[in-house]
């Protein structure tokens, strides 16, 4: 194990137990693994699923509370600047940083949709109602 995640109560306050909402200090919940450091870590809002983006060039997905692995995907040469997930976890999306955007659906792996903007990502969202927009 070169990486590890250590998920605290704190992180998933509002889908907690009234035992766990109630204590002042963080308890962990779950650690997951990775073969490389993750750099940057996403957690669905509805937390059942969390990502990391690893020093491998590797997007890994967990299903929570379980932690087991459920995919993993391949970035390649991609120097990735942003990831976001949507709030019930059914999207990843990531932005490199020559423009390319892709968006992921977590359940299969599959690509839902790539592009290529003129520019790199300085911020990234999914909006709230589940519709698609491009802000510029």
């Amino acid at each position: 194990m070169k990486g590890a995640l250590l998920l605290c109560g704190c992180l998933l306050i509002c889908g907690a137990p009234a035992p766990l909402r109630a204590q002042q200090s963080p308890v962990e919940v779950i650690t997951l693994t990775t073969p490389a450091a993750a750099t940057t870590f996403v957690l669905a809002k509805s937390g059942r699923l969390a990502a990391a983006l690893c020093g491998d060039q590797k997007l890994r997905l967990w299903s929570l509370p379980d932690g087991s692995l459920l995919r993993t995907v391949d970035l390649g040469d991609r120097r990735i600047d942003v990831v976001v997930i949507s709030a019930d976890g059914a999207s990843l999306a990531a932005g490199d940083h020559t423009g390319g955007y892709t968006v992921w659906d977590t359940a299969t792996g599959a690509e839902r949709l790539a592009l290529k903007l003129p520019f790199y990502p300085t911020a990234l969202a999914f909006s709230p109602d589940g519709r698609a927009r491009l802000a510029q």
